[in-house]
């Protein structure tokens, strides 16, 4: 009987043992989540502090962030230009009200509602006449500004 005695208390000590681990490793996996979870907070906090101060001062190339606010620039350029091909290939628009996405030959946007102006490329490809409808060639025609929000 000493022997199944022994057994059992053995078996007893080694299993609380084992639950004592178990919850320790349950312990160390919910505090390292915890603290996955508060490593990404600052992460996303350090991307808004530096996306402010891009913001802020990506005119001034000559601060010390001059390269890296380069480096934004030109990957903002390239995404947009990735954009437009994408559009392209969809052969779609974007509304510049809602930012919806269009059919090229949409005269309104479906969402807002939103009239689009008359087809720019159109007007662009023909050459533009003056008062005696001559047709002026394109080193004639004056510059217009595309940042102008009318």
């Amino acid at each position: 009987m000493d022997f199944f005695e022994k057994l059992g208390e053995t078996i007893s000590t080694k299993s609380k043992d084992v639950a004592k681990k178990a919850k320790e490793v349950a312990e160390v996996v919910s505090l390292n989540a915890k603290i996955s979870t508060q490593e990404d907070i600052i992460k996303k906090t350090y991307a808004q502090i530096g996306q402010k101060y891009y913001e802020k001062y990506k005119e001034d190339s000559f601060n010390e962030f001059g390269a890296e606010f380069d480096s934004i620039n030109h990957a903002m350029e390239e995404i947009k230009r990735l954009q437009d091909e994408i559009q392209t290939i969809k052969n779609t628009k974007i509304c510049p009200k809602c930012q919806e996405e269009v059919p090229t030959d949409s005269a309104f946007c479906s969402k807002c509602g939103a009239q689009f102006e008359a087809e720019s490329q159109e007007s662009e490809k023909a050459p533009q006449e003056d008062r005696n409808n001559d047709k002026v060639s394109e080193e004639e025609q004056p510059e217009v500004n595309d940042d102008v929000i009318i």
